[in-house]
């Protein structure tokens, strides 16, 4: 994302998704909502698509909750938004302009190198902590693995063959939960701290 700010130190963006071209605002429209702005319009498989996926992951997060973030992930496939409107830094918002395209505004932030490195190192931490969840869930399956193998070997090994139902519930039923939802709030924290209302 830091390609689309540039050398500059913050810059307000407003991040569309739309997959026809023509419904996109043209700058003489956007000319029309925002007088004496300068703006460009950039496609997030542009010149600039690295600096998008940052962004791809945070809206994708935003619409699909925390555990939709894997650990190992490639954002080139799914798009969340297709076009980002750099506005200048003195630009206010348009409600004309909103209420025209409001089934195209995914967000309307006004970002920083500093705000950036702060929700790439927020995004790692989502995708560590649902890989953590994910590894120990997977543990459910292996319990009933090691129960089915045992089976077939005819083993009498209750631990294994009549596993305690109700540690194996209190333990996974709604693990990670609340953490993902910690997660959320600072992911929410973020967003704040840089909407450009």
């Amino acid at each position: 994302m830091n390609g689309l700010i540039g050398n500059t130190q913050s810059a307000k963006f407003i991040f569309i998704a739309c997959d026809d071209e023509e419904l996109i605002p043209s700058k003489s429209e956007m000319n029309i909502y925002f007088t004496n702005n300068q703006m460009n319009i950039y496609k997030s498989w542009g010149h600039f698509r690295e600096s998008f996926n940052d962004i791809q992951n945070y809206i994708k997060v935003r619409q699909g909750g925390i555990s939709s973030l894997e650990k190992y992930g490639n954002t080139h496939g799914s798009k969340s938004i297709s076009h980002a409107i750099r506005m200048s830094l003195d630009c206010n918002r348009n409600p004309f302009f909103d209420l025209k395209y409001y089934g195209m505004i995914v967000d309307s932030l006004h970002l920083s190198h500093e705000a950036l490195d702060k929700l790439s190192i927020l995004l790692g931490d989502i995708r560590d902590m649902n890989y953590g969840i994910k590894q120990v869930i997977g543990c459910n399956d292996h319990i009933l693995q090691a129960k089915e193998i045992a089976q077939r070997l005819m083993l009498n090994d209750q631990k294994i063959l009549v596993p305690n139902q109700n540690s194996i519930d209190d333990l996974f039923i709604n693990y990670g939960n609340s953490a993902r939802q910690q997660l959320m709030e600072r992911l929410e924290e973020w967003r704040q701290s840089v909407l450009w209302n």
